[in-house]
């Protein structure tokens, strides 16, 4: 695996900077061919304090060579012609090799897996491509969204949302009715802390939404 490390200075208008980088940038990166996955914030820190960056950004391609056919694209080209229209505190990008066995990413308790239906018409391409960049955005604590595509099966074709979640406590908490988050008070502190990314992941229900048909699966060595 081959990640890519993009490090932002501060920029003249942090807040401009911030409302151009998701509306614009994010979609324009999430079209690279080759891309398995893509994250970013704008909470950065040290143990020592603030950190000497205001934003990063990250990627991951299956090798060098990948991530350098993803640039030489045309949309790879595109991406690169807009950076300067957002980057005035300079950029820093960084690529290498991920070394090392394993992961220490502790492993979910929780997999809640919602089938997608898409409404007629709906372009999947610009659906893949919406739902990167909305997966992309910070996610209530404790949960990872992850998003797949049937090539096999009764729903070869068809779509399916997963929400892992760290602990059994915490799928309780974050969604304490059974298919629903309308009465949780941790997703309306995540909304509110997070305008953006509720906003992201209203524009993507709008291409349609997650049908009634939904398990938790629960870890049996939890």
């Amino acid at each position: 695996m081959h990640r890519v490390l993009a490090l932002y200075g501060t920029p003249e208008d942090p807040q401009a900077f911030k409302d151009y980088y998701v509306s614009t940038h994010l979609p324009l990166a999430s079209r690279l061919p080759g891309m398995r996955s893509m994250r970013y914030s704008f909470d950065l820190s040290t143990p020592d304090g603030p950190a000497p960056y205001f934003a990063v950004f990250e990627a991951e391609f299956d090798s060098a060579e990948a991530f350098g056919a993803a640039v030489s694209s045309p949309e790879g080209q595109k991406v690169l012609a807009d950076i300067p229209n957002y980057a005035t505190g300079g950029l820093t990008i960084m690529d290498y090799p991920l070394l090392g066995t394993g992961s220490t990413q502790a492993k979910p308790q929780v997999i809640g897996a919602h089938e997608i239906e898409l409404k007629p018409g709906t372009d999947e391409g610009e659906y893949e491509r919406l739902a990167l960049t909305t997966m992309a955005q910070p996610a209530p604590d404790g949960v990872t969204v992850r998003l797949f595509k049937g090539d096999r099966g009764a729903r070869n074709g068809k779509y399916l949302m997963t929400l892992e979640m760290d602990t059994v406590a915490n799928r309780d908490t974050t969604f304490p009715t059974e298919g629903s988050h309308d009465d949780s008070p941790a997703i309306q502190a995540w909304q509110q802390e997070n305008p953006a990314a509720a906003e992201a992941w209203g524009r993507l229900s709008e291409y349609g939404g997650t049908t009634e048909v939904f398990t938790d699966y629960v870890a049996i060595d939890h």
